[in-house]
């Protein structure tokens, strides 16, 4: 009977199919083992905003998911290979109750030596443990007032203190942990569309972040459809500053449109359709530009030549033009603090910013959960339950390393012993000592 897999036996058993397979279908089995959790398994719901993002409805990414699964079970069979994709039959669990999983034969030909680990003392052996597996590469966050940044802190670190580090080129950035199985960066830009640009070259060039989000407030347009605090998520951009303006003093469009990225968006509408603890949220054009808006007619006059735009704010451009050079991807995640209608300076405006801020991080924060924005294959690492039941031998006992802080994410290693002349010093006889003594 089928054995269902662990990630590191699944993917050694489905590396057995995958010449078998059209490049197109080889991505997308990569793909799901990025995704599957440390029980091996991943939501249906995940697997359409990470497989298929640019499905058009959720029946569309469920056949193209059948699809991949029928072909990859008809190749193992096809080819004598003891391995098959299971998915939770029943359909009224929907997206997010169904489950997705390998099953096939978890006994390959490797274990390790366990003699070293025998020898830690009793006394220190930890034996529940766990652990979170991680993409390399972090989101950064970007903010660009008081309210933003505070905002930020308060949902993804709530009740610690960050210290923001320099990493040179004048970059500022705190650590704001693990997020999704993603590690997640914030740095503080300037505001307007350049100072955005030019902070996004800057995270391209020094983190080489899969993603950068901008996280803060903006303009409504529409008081009688929208509320302070609601959430505009783009899916395009238009920036007024490249337009022309006609003798009439109307604006025509002339300019590039900027396209965040699709996987987040597919993402933003599973949240907009089904999260009921979240605030409201809107999916459409925002208009961006240079100038603080407060000014009812001047926003008119814009909103004309955009009439689908539903809010507008500052940075978007910017940030699209860095992030394009690279090809990385972007999202925009602001809410409603005022209507830029010449009432800006109201009595509550600190408060209905500070709402819009935190609503709008809540949302980044329910983004991210759904786990690793595009999941790179991971290296086949067993686990303990995998060598115990694992067969032959194949352990390193001269691995050299350089140790590293764990309390300082950007620490570089140690450097190496000049004086013995090797590359590093013996893994194993460092992990004992830190064993007896871990500080």
């Amino acid at each position: 009977m089928p054995t269902p897999l662990t990630p590191y036996y699944a993917r050694k058993n489905i590396e057995r199919v995958l010449p078998y397979l059209a490049a197109g279908f080889q991505e997308l089995v990569e793909k799901l083992l990025g995704a599957l959790d440390n029980d091996g398994r991943v939501s249906v719901a995940m697997l359409h905003a990470h497989l298929f993002p640019a499905a058009g409805s959720a029946s569309s990414a469920n056949a193209s998911l059948n699809r991949l699964i029928a072909t990859v079970n008809t190749a193992a069979e096809g080819k004598g290979i003891p391995l098959q994709i299971a998915i939770t039959k029943d359909k009224k669990a929907g997206p997010k109750g169904r489950y997705v999983w390998f099953e096939g034969d978890d006994t390959p030909n490797i274990l390790p030596n366990t003699d070293d680990l025998k020898a830690v003392p009793a006394a220190v052996l930890q034996k529940d443990q766990r652990a979170v597996l991680v993409s390399g590469r972090p989101i950064v966050l970007l903010t660009f007032n008081e309210h933003e940044t505070r905002a930020v802190e308060k949902i993804f670190a709530p009740g610690k203190t960050l210290d923001a580090k320099p990493v040179g080129d004048g970059l500022l950035v705190s650590d704001l942990g693990v997020h999704g199985g993603m590690f997640v960066k914030h740095v503080i830009s300037r505001q307007g569309r350049l100072e955005a640009q030019s902070t996004a070259h800057r995270v391209l060039t020094k983190l080489e972040p899969c993603a950068i989000i901008a996280v803060g407030i903006a303009f409504g347009v529409d008081e009688k459809k929208q509320q302070i605090g609601d959430t505009l998520i783009a899916d395009q951009i238009f920036d007024y500053e490249g337009a022309r303006v006609n003798p009439d003093g109307s604006i025509t469009r002339r300019n590039r449109t900027g396209l965040p990225d699709e996987a987040f968006l597919a993402r933003a509408r599973q949240l907009q359709h089904t999260a009921k603890h979240l605030p409201t949220l809107h999916i459409g054009t925002l208009v961006c530009g240079d100038k603080l808006i407060d000014n009812k007619a001047f926003r008119d006059s814009i909103l004309k030549s955009v009439p689908e735009a539903i809010g507008g704010e500052m940075e978007a451009s910017g940030i699209d033009s860095a992030c394009r050079q690279t090809q990385t991807p972007w999202l925009l995640v602001k809410a409603i603090c005022d209507w830029a209608d010449g009432l800006k300076n109201k009595p509550t405006k600190a408060q209905d910013q500070a709402l819009a801020a935190t609503h709008a991080a809540m949302v980044v924060k329910a983004l991210l959960d759904f786990g690793p924005l595009d999941p790179s294959p991971r290296a086949p690492v067993p686990t303990i339950e995998d060598l115990k039941r694992a067969e032959g031998k194949g352990f390193n006992r001269d691995a050299k390393a350089q140790p590293v802080s764990f309390n300082d994410p950007f620490s570089d290693p140690r450097p190496p012993d000049a004086a013995s002349g090797e590359e590093g010093i013996s893994v194993l006889p460092y992990l004992h000592a830190w064993a007896q003594d871990p500080e």
